[in-house]
């Protein structure tokens, strides 16, 4: 730091001749001749710790043993430990050198390695994962570049769009990981990238490859290619019936598109030219960092590959031809399409040519708006498991899950007989003339197939008795009546029940109510046996419909040409 001056300043980069960890800033007063100011913006910035468990049964060998490799220092060669320090280098570079980002998190965070995982036994552990923390190694697993860089991902995910681990979010979740881990083995130049491997996820893995981003319907494979393949995996969401509604399988309809994307090929009636791994990982890059949400599914993930191609047109070579390439590669693999068996379908808004006027709108971002209250319904049963902010359960468990922003409700099922809601404060005056309509965004998972559920109801005299809204829904209602057992307070009612397949968005119309005040309130019963997910709401509205404006005619100047 100098004097508080404005200075006209020369900018320039001095990098190292060779490979050292020197990139200086360094401005120099164009007057004077003199540095103002410099400073390396890497300095030693990758800092790797790397663990080796030895396939002994253990929860974390890092607190019981001193780590086999620290940044700069990583002895012998070929080993395990030796491979997790490279390729997590790759990966820290690849992140560097392509988005300017400084590790997992963006603030260079420790990158910190176990290998020769096994938690409980039998050894040695067949997998890899990231926990949140550090990254964890089967054996074998950490010497395989793209392995790495994609549980390395996954940590980048979680401190970017938080993409939710299940249905639609988690199978982009997944595929994200895999386009970064292909990326990074394709540039780091090490291993084997002939045509016959390339775009294999884990070819020199112990079990060999598990996914072919090319042809994920290839043999033995069977990952979809595309929305409307037989391969499209529709599942109730349980880890043991269908990886969380699929999220390993899913993840090949945006493989598929990123390697038409880079590579390009035509496919189910499209032709793609490709435009290369510098291109397509910026813009996923875009896409991951400011576009999506951690509930954002196909459809979300179509819209944002095409506004980051926008956004970044005219940097890093991208042109407009570029994002017609985009464009030809997720309609292909029809991102922008709902699976026939499983669709999570959207209620429309306002009728066409029609806008909305909001009465109410929270988008939950403001946990101290003072909207909502939530508690037990039934005076038998003390339990509360809703949520907002979510993250303020007593699980530990992250239940963000949002169609906008960081916040939404959540309600937990839980494993006992229950019944309690989250209940709007505030009265809405509902206008006479004019029809209102009631529109949410919501993901459940009960008890299947109808054990526990969800209903919604509204109070119309400041909450003193509540009516069911259910005859009130004309978009996405009610899919079932929760089972008659005496332990579920809500038994033989109608409601949402079992899965509804990621999220959807549920309409009213609430002209019965014209004239008067309301507020509403989502409610959950329990038996008192098996749980689930839950319920997961955002984006609550109450509006009305009116014809849209016309624009403003703007009138310029005449101006006669000479």
């Amino acid at each position: 730091p100098g004097p508080r001056l404005t200075s006209l300043v020369w900018r320039m980069e001095v990098q190292a001749r060779g490979i050292l960890p020197v990139r200086e800033l360094v401005l120099v007063d164009a007057h004077l001749g003199v540095v103002v100011l410099h400073f390396n913006q890497v300095d030693m910035a990758l800092s790797r710790i790397v663990c080796d468990n030895q396939n002994k049964p253990s929860t974390d060998p890092c607190k019981f043993e001193p780590p086999v490799c620290t940044e700069g220092s990583c002895p012998g060669s070929g080993n395990e430990y030796n491979y997790a320090y490279d390729y997590a280098g790759d990966t820290y570079n690849f992140y560097l050198n392509n988005h300017t980002r400084d590790s997992i998190d963006g603030a260079g965070m420790t990158l910190k390695s176990t290998v020769g995982y096994c938690p409980s036994g039998p050894c040695p552990f067949v997998n890899a994962f990231w926990d949140g923390i550090q990254i964890y190694y089967g054996q074998g697993f950490a010497s395989v570049d793209d392995v790495v860089g994609h549980e390395m991902t996954h940590g980048v995910t979680q401190y970017e769009s938080g993409l939710f681990y299940y249905m639609q979010s988690g199978a982009i979740n997944e595929s994200l990981s895999d386009v970064w881990g292909e990326f990074i083995d394709l540039t780091n130049g090490k291993g084997n990238d002939a045509d016959g491997v390339r775009w294999l996820v884990g070819e020199n893995l112990p079990i060999g490859a598990i996914r072919n981003m090319k042809d994920p319907t290839a043999s033995p494979f069977y990952d979809p290619d595309k929305i409307s393949s037989s391969y499209y995996y529709c599942t109730t969401g349980d880890w043991d019936a269908g990886d969380y509604g699929g999220v390993h399988s899913n993840s090949g309809v945006n493989n598929k598109a990123a390697y038409l994307m880079t590579d390009g090929g035509s496919f189910n009636g499209k032709t793609v030219t490709g435009i290369g791994i510098t291109k397509a990982t910026k813009i996923y890059y875009e896409v991951q960092t400011n576009l999506l949400t951690s509930a954002s599914d196909y459809q979300d993930l179509y819209d944002g590959l095409l506004q980051a191609c926008a956004n970044l047109t005219g940097t890093a070579g991208i042109t407009a031809a570029d994002c017609q390439q985009v464009k030809n590669a997720v309609d292909a693999t029809q991102m922008n399409q709902q699976p026939a068996s499983c669709a999570a379908n959207e209620a429309p808004v306002c009728p066409v040519g029609q806008t909305a006027t909001n009465l109410f709108f929270d988008n939950l971002e403001d946990t101290e708006s003072g909207n909502w209250t939530h508690g037990p319904v039934s005076e038998l049963i003390d339990i509360d498991e809703w949520y907002y902010p979510q993250n303020s359960n007593p699980y530990g468990f992250d239940a963000t899950y949002a169609t906008s922003g960081l916040y939404n409700l959540w309600g937990y099922d839980v494993e006992t007989s229950a019944d309690f809601a989250i209940a709007m404060i505030p009265n809405v005056a509902l206008p006479v003339g004019n029809p209102a309509y009631m529109r949410f965004n919501h993901a459940y998972g009960f008890e299947s197939p109808d054990w526990d559920g969800g209903v919604l109801e509204y109070s119309t005299d400041g909450g003193s008795s509540w009516t069911d809204a259910g005859p009130l829904f004309i978009d996405n209602g009610y899919n079932g009546a929760i089972h008659s057992n005496d332990a579920n307070p809500l038994t033989g009612r109608s409601g949402f029940v079992a899965n509804s397949n990621g999220y959807i968005s549920s309409r009213l119309d609430l002209a019965s109510l014209a004239g008067g005040n309301v507020k509403f309130r989502f409610r959950i019963g329990t038996d008192g046996f098996v749980g689930d997910w839950g319920w997961f709401i955002d984006d609550i509205r109450i509006y009305t419909c009116g014809s849209a404006e016309p624009p403003e005619l703007i009138y310029l100047p005449f101006i006669r040409k000479p």
